[in-house]
């Protein structure tokens, strides 16, 4: 009976979460919108100064886009529960979970990396072109970001060591 219990407590408080979920949903889209018409409204009055009009459109479809796809989301685990109790049962299995926890481990690895080296050829790409006065602060920062990425070359190694 406790069990059966716990379990209606569980389910209850998933229910919350999936209508807190669907809540944050329907302000992404209404706030979507209002930047859309925002963005079509600042082209029309003011025609010369249309370069930040594009970026609160552009923002402002993403957030719609967003928006749907967590409504989508959720209309997809209304309509399937039986799917639905089984990626619960398969996300809490202890096998599952080392293998995501590996693979987001990974992941960080390769966009800390990636990061590092994007930074780096800005950096040295600026070194280039950077005035004199600037050059000092280009020169930092970049034996900075290279000591970061060779830092986290070491983490990688350090955590493949451990997995």
């Amino acid at each position: 009976m406790e069990k059966n219990n716990e379990n209606m407590t569980q389910t209850g408080t998933k229910e919350k979460s999936f209508a807190k979920i669907v809540k944050i949903a329907w302000a992404l889209v209404l706030i979507g919108i209002i930047l859309v018409i925002a963005g079509a409204v600042w082209v029309t009055i003011i025609p010369d100064s249309n370069d930040n009009s594009g970026v609160v459109c552009g923002a402002g479809i993403s957030l719609i886009f967003v928006g749907a796809l967590f409504l989508n989301g959720d209309r997809i685990r209304k309509k399937n529960p039986q799917r639905t109790r089984e990626l619960e049962i398969l996300n809490a299995d202890e096998r599952n979970l080392q293998i995501m926890y590996k693979a987001k481990a990974k992941a960080f690895d390769i966009i800390a990396i990636s990061t590092s080296l994007a930074v780096l050829l800005f950096l040295y790409s600026w070194l280039i072109y950077a005035e004199k006065l600037l050059l000092w602060v280009a020169v930092v920062l970049s034996v900075f970001s290279t000591l970061m990425m060779l830092g986290f070359l070491l983490l990688q190694r350090k955590y493949q060591k451990e997995m």
